[in-house]
């Protein structure tokens, strides 16, 4: 954390800076009474006299020795923690890892080798923050109810910026305690109770002033599936929690800690409750309108979080792959449609075999999924037809008809018919999507049996204002043709990941001819997944660098991909990219790349899965997750150049 940056000290920000500075050592201190390691005692006597010399330099008013103690302090905590991590029974490099038939949903404690521990580390330390790895044990012992209300000493330090439509209406941080006062007095709609959740629902979640619409898309396709199958999703991420139900409940001391797939593994964010509100207490965030005078907070929480991961609230924008990987874990997919009908490239997929995997998959709960405008769709045609350009949407149904007709039930986050916010925070509405299907299109709705089989209510439709709406697959591959679907990873039975670096000056810094210094891995699929011809899902995730997010513009210039190739034996290394590849994958900025495979006949038994980029830059650290219907065995070429190379730690 850095917590530790000069501060100018006179009358007036003096007690602030003691307050600042007591508030952490609490912190320190918790931390270090939770870390129970042999051989580290004398690491944490000599941090626990530090903390206890820091709070009587505060509490004398001399700032720089305290803040120098906090340091130091906080550095000995780290080495306790890379001990823990080190601590992990490490394996050889070269071992051969075996897809294991756990239905892993959740990374606990395994045998990493040494160059993935440093990674994991390395990856930890973003232009954001220090966002150490999820370990259940140190969650269920964190101290939830200090002494007085908890205020997250990163946001005090550094406030979580705004976003510009937030700058214009905010005048304040405020509890939720304070924003119900506001609200009692200035507000026609007054606030009469918190809670943390009334109802797992995408109808009333709400998107406002932040541009973050793939993310709130993300919940509400996650609170649907919650609602729909009574399986604990978003739900799962908030702690505190319940003993007895194990649902997020409200803490009066303000501090949550969320957890956020990130960078390889879960990882915690610790947040406080103070929310962005305008001067009437109106929240300047994403929220619930339940309009019952109940304050839920597990959207802005969340929200909160993410931000604070991403940086603050003025937030570029992103995608809902990503995002959706980030709440879930589940394995995102971006679906590329052909540009030629005849001429389907390898991770290219028809809009009818789309239709049918999206159809299929619904009924089980296999997959969350959302949509967004194209990109080369203009403004005015946006506006004509009730849509937002670069705006995400949030599938909630699918559905095909006993007379063929194809729809899906969408979502805008924005909720009411608003389709643009504007950088002095004028609305602009309209009557939200009006092409066929919408509530105005009375033709589409005639038919009273086809309403009852779509479920479809025209009167309550004609005055909701939830941003829920029916559209036809045509008019979704016209205008929205950009689909991240994500998958539940209990669909294989056998999985395993690797963490790793790839440094930029190893090997060329073109591998449009020699692939010998890529990444390399080997997969031996069983006897059983040729005979069943199993299905094989490679995901690479790229990891976010500090230098990434101190970009303006948040972009990468690394483009990334892998690719598969037919070898011989596990020890085989692959140099010519044209050397029996069997299926190549698409080069993007994306953190997540997806290939898929089918396995077909044993010439294929053994592939080499070899990563590359089409231009190096800067460092790059990875996670390659393998998932696969039947047993297989990943492992590493001997003589990997790549993979042989020294990982530096933080």
């Amino acid at each position: 954390m850095n917590l530790f940056k000069p501060i100018r000290m006179d009358k007036q920000n003096r007690i602030d800076a003691r307050t600042l500075i007591l508030a952490q050592v609490e912190q320190l201190l918790r931390e270090l009474l939770q870390r129970q390691v042999q051989g580290r005692e004398q690491l944490k006597d000599k941090a626990n006299i530090l903390l206890l010399g820091a709070m009587v330099h505060a509490e004398r008013g001399e700032t720089k020795k305290a803040l120098g103690e906090c340091e130091m302090a906080d550095k000995l905590i780290a080495a306790i923690r890379e001990f823990l991590l080190m601590s992990y029974k490490p394996v050889a490099l070269d071992r051969i890892r075996i897809g294991k038939q756990n239905r892993i949903n959740k990374l606990k404690r395994k045998n990493y080798t040494r160059e993935e521990i440093e990674v994991l580390l390395w990856s930890s330390r973003i232009a954001s923050g220090v966002f150490q790895p999820w370990i259940d044990e140190e969650v269920r012992a964190y101290n939830f109810s200090p002494d007085k209300p908890w205020e997250d000493p990163d946001c005090v330090l550094k406030p979580l910026k705004l976003s510009k439509e937030q700058k214009v209406r905010f005048p304040n941080w405020a509890r939720p305690s304070e924003i119900i006062a506001m609200r009692d007095k200035k507000t026609p709609k007054p606030l009469r109770n918190i809670t943390m959740i009334k109802a797992i629902t995408p109808d009333t979640i709400k998107q406002s002033c932040v541009s973050d619409c793939s993310f709130i898309a993300g919940i509400c396709v996650a609170a649907e599936f919650e609602r729909r199958f009574n399986r604990r999703l978003v739900t799962s991420l908030i702690h505190p929690q319940s003993p007895d139900t194990g649902m997020p409940i409200y803490n009066e001391k303000g501090v949550y800690i969320v957890k956020l797939w990130f960078n390889g593994v879960e990882r915690r964010v610790l947040v406080d409750d103070f929310l962005p509100v305008d001067e009437n207490g109106e929240l300047l965030c994403s929220h619930t309108e339940n309009n019952d005078g109940c304050l839920e907070l597990w959207v802005p929480i969340l929200e909160k979080a993410y931000m604070k991961l991403c940086g603050g609230y003025d937030f570029p924008g992103s995608n809902s792959g990503v995002d959706l990987f980030c709440l879930m874990g589940w394995i995102p997919e971006r679906i590329y449609f052909p540009e030629d009908p005849d001429d389907v490239k390898d991770f290219e997929s028809t809009p009818d075999r789309v239709w049918e995997r999206l159809l299929d998959a619904y009924e089980y709960g296999d997959y969350l999924a959302t949509v967004s405008t194209r990109s080369d769709l203009k403004e005015e045609v946006a506006t004509e037809m009730g849509l937002s350009t670069g705006h995400a949407y949030a599938v909630l149904r699918i559905f095909q008809s006993s007379n063929g007709t194809k729809l899906l039930q969408l979502k805008n986050p924005w909720a009411s018919k608003i389709t643009k916010l504007t950088d002095v925070w004028r609305i602009m509405r309209t009557q939200g999507w009006t092409g066929r299907f919408s509530a105005q299109d009375k033709h589409s709705w005639s038919d009273p049996a086809f309403c009852e089989e779509v479920g479809y209510d025209a009167s309550s439709s004609a005055t909701d204002d939830n941003g829920i709406f029916w559209m036809s697959w045509d008019d979704v591959l016209l205008y929205l043709c950009n689909i991240h679907v994500s998958w539940n990873p209990e669909l294989f039975d056998f999985r395993t990941e690797v963490h790793a670096r790839w440094d930029a000056n190893v090997g060329p810094e073109d591998d449009s001819y020699n692939l010998s210094h890529n990444p390399q891995y080997t997969i031996t699929l069983s006897e059983e997944a040729i005979r069943s011809k199993a299905t094989l899902w490679l995901l690479l995730s790229r990891h976010v660098t500090k230098q990434e997010q101190e970009n303006e513009n948040g972009e990468v210039s690394d483009c990334l991909t892998l690719h598969i190739h037919r070898i011989k034996d596990e020890n085989q290394l692959v140099y010519s990219p044209d050397s029996n590849r069997i299926l190549e994958g698409v080069y993007t900025k994306n953190q997540h790349v997806l290939v898929r495979y089918d396995a077909e006949s044993s010439e294929n038994q053994v592939l080499s899965v070899v990563l590359s980029r089409e231009k190096k830059s800067n460092d790059v650290g990875y996670t390659l997750s393998c998932y696969c219907t039947k047993e297989f065995k990943l492992g590493r070429p001997k003589h990997d150049f790549a993979l042989r190379q020294t990982i530096l730690g933080l």
